[in-house]
């Protein structure tokens, strides 16, 4: 197989969570080389990156919203559910009380 095709190969059996931690490291790399240009290019070039990442947050935030929902569909209790991810309660109250379309 070639280095192409094994490299695609890799990037298939990747964990979800391992494939966004690895293109948000990318995107960090982006941003530090925009450090060369003058400052309104850099903000210029900086524009489309920042409304790509409050997209993906938003999408993050809304899977979260979505699971946290699941959860106490299934009978979890905000404590369970806290507790199991490792936040407050007051926390999973927040993601939960936010509109369904932010």
């Amino acid at each position: 197989m070639s280095d192409g095709r094994s490299k695609v190969c890799d990037e298939l059996h990747e964990r979800p969570q391992e494939r966004i931690e690895r293109l948000v490291s990318l995107l960090a790399e982006g941003v530090d080389e925009l450090r060369h240009l003058e400052p309104l290019p850099r903000a210029r070039a900086s524009e489309p990156l920042a409304t790509l990442a409050r997209e993906v947050l938003g999408s993050l935030a809304a899977v979260r919203r979505q699971e946290f929902r699941d959860a106490r569909a299934d009978g979890l209790t905000l404590t369970q559910i806290a507790d199991e991810l490792g936040v407050s309660v007051q926390a999973v109250c927040q993601v939960l009380r936010k509109r369904p379309h932010d």
